[in-house]
């Protein structure tokens, strides 16, 4: 049968669902050119040790797969077959991704207008399943084995026959220019649901059968952000696996950039169910023996003290210490590093050589971070809202003047290194008529 394109249908058995950690293990190619020539390709793959989880193909010996060869010996032979060509997939998505993995991994940048038979299925046919067994019972289409490359890639090629003789070949071209237009979404993602999505700021979280959030993100243009996340050209490993698993995009409108951001991370928050974990600092006391420590940056923050550095653990943050004082050769005994003896000036029980302290809080100096530039909390307005902060945390947000009174006179959440991140480098960069000082205690006016 003519064809107004030359088509390339494919179908891929991999090792798993993840083209970062998982192989292709079977190709196979059903070639349509504009003539009509019809011709069929198949191959095994080795795809090399597998690891704990990973399978091949239910069947067929390993010794049937040590034999094949690997996909960079096949990779120039498939890139002919395919190129120029229109690429036929059911869940094109993941077929693509696998093969733009692969053929990076051998050096040779892939890239093709790509189809995804359940969505074409889907716009021709209507409500209902499109899953590639559905559409066989659908069409009275067999298969000589389920779930093997070339015969799976067989049933598309006779998919696409039922097709032309049940549609005008004007209609079938005409969705297939606009499935081509939009994003290459996951079959169970509705096109519709993306449309919906609104063109302004917001947080979002893509969530998985079990409702589970896959990724959270915020953007300035969420419809955009969503479209351009599910685009081939820009399709990565993590996002080729995540998006197999998304079935739902929830959202949450944002006043700005700084909401948003706020948004986000209070969302991380949430989505762990726990807790966020503690961030540590050091304390610097030059009236103390020894003159660093490591303490929780809630401690120094709660007492007005400027913490120097923010780390992720215990741990970090006393590593970070030992870094600073091997770079700058400071003595052991003044920074608590080591009680019993100075490596610097050969005493024992500590240190008393002025110009080790001296040296070492001019290191120090470079860890210490920006004190809170203000006296006591400020309100940011931002669109029809106002968000307060105090001591670089985030207090809340109002929309009311009875609620930024509140959030006013409310005590300190916790320290949050994501948030002082943000507000570091936010509040500089703000009109000074968009921040207001707050007074603990008082009523406010609307905001």
């Amino acid at each position: 049968m003519a064809c107004q394109r030359p088509l390339a249908f494919v179908d891929l058995e991999t090792t798993g669902l993840g083209p970062g950690a998982h192989r292709i293990a079977e190709v196979g190619v059903v070639t349509l050119d504009a003539d009509g020539t019809v011709a069929y390709w198949e191959t095994l793959v080795n795809p090399g040790r597998l690891t704990r989880g990973q399978r091949a193909i239910e069947g067929v010996a390993d010794a049937a797969f040590a034999a094949a060869p690997r996909f960079a010996e096949i990779a120039a032979d498939l890139r002919h077959r395919l190129d120029g060509r229109l690429l036929i997939a059911h869940s094109a998505r993941f077929d693509y991704a696998f093969l733009k993995a692969e053929f990076r991994r051998a050096g040779i940048e892939f890239q093709a207008p790509a189809l995804c038979t359940v969505m074409l299925s889907r716009k021709l046919y209507g409500p209902g399943a499109h899953n590639l067994d559905a559409i066989m019972a659908r069409h009275g289409l067999t298969a000589q084995t389920r779930h093997r490359a070339l015969p799976d890639a067989r049933v598309l090629h006779e998919f696409w026959q039922v097709m032309c003789d049940e549609f005008p070949a004007r209609r079938i071209w005409a969705t297939v220019d606009k499935l081509l237009a939009e994003p290459l979404l996951p079959p169970h993602l509705d096109l519709a649901l993306v449309e919906a999505l609104p063109e302004k700021p917001a947080v979002y979280v893509m969530r998985g059968t079990n409702k589970e959030a896959l990724r959270i993100g915020r953007a300035a243009n969420l419809r955009r952000e969503v479209k351009d996340y599910f685009r081939l050209d820009r399709i990565s490993a993590r996002a080729a696996q995540l998006a197999y698993k998304v079935r739902n995009i929830e959202w949450q409108a944002s006043e700005g950039e700084l909401a948003a951001r706020l948004l986000e991370i209070s969302l991380n928050e949430k989505e762990a169910a726990r807790e966020p974990a503690a961030t540590w600092a050091i304390r610097v006391d030059p009236a103390q023996s020894p003159i660093a420590a490591i303490v929780p940056a809630d401690e120094l923050v709660a007492k007005g003290q400027v913490p120097f550095g923010l780390y992720g653990s215990e741990r970090k943050a006393l590593n970070a210490l030992s870094r600073l004082g091997r770079t700058h050769r400071l003595c052991h005994a003044v920074l608590g590093l080591d009680r019993g003896a100075c490596g610097q000036c050969e005493s024992n029980g500590g240190c008393a050589q002025p110009q080790h302290l001296v040296r070492a809080l001019t290191a120090l100096a470079t860890l210490r971070l920006q004190p809170w530039p203000y006296c006591g909390p400020v309100g940011v307005r931002e669109g029809r809202i106002v968000h307060v902060f105090d001591q670089w945390q985030w207090l809340g947000s109002a929309r009311t003047a009875p609620e930024l009174a509140e959030l006013a006179g409310s005590s300190l959440r916790g320290f949050n290194a994501g948030v002082f991140a943000v507000l570091a480098k936010a509040l500089p960069r703000l009109a000074a008529r968009r921040v207001k000082t707050l007074r603990r205690g008082h009523a406010a006016r609307s905001p």
